[in-house]
């Protein structure tokens, strides 16, 4: 979330309002989970992070990594 700090407030409104789900913020990390201690599994959550992104018109610049159940996000190249 480093690159994204200023959408971070954003992305746990979303979260929260729109898909139900439970978000917290530690340092520079999302825990998300559906509430009751339940996990969400990561591609699913990988879909809400794609829809997120296309809402804030950030869809071509960044690309969402899954690795061990671990989400990152990736700030992609611009061409020239």
């Amino acid at each position: 979330m480093n690159e994204l700090k200023g959408l971070t407030q954003s992305l746990v409104d979303f979260l929260k309002e729109r898909v139900g789900l439970h978000v917290t913020v530690q340092n520079d990390t999302l825990i998300v989970s559906k509430g009751d201690g339940e996990e969400v599994s990561a591609r699913r959550l990988k879909v809400y992070l794609k829809r997120f992104l296309y809402l804030e018109k950030l869809r071509g610049k960044y690309r969402i990594l899954v690795k061990s159940g671990e989400i990152s996000f990736v700030k992609l190249k611009e061409e020239d």
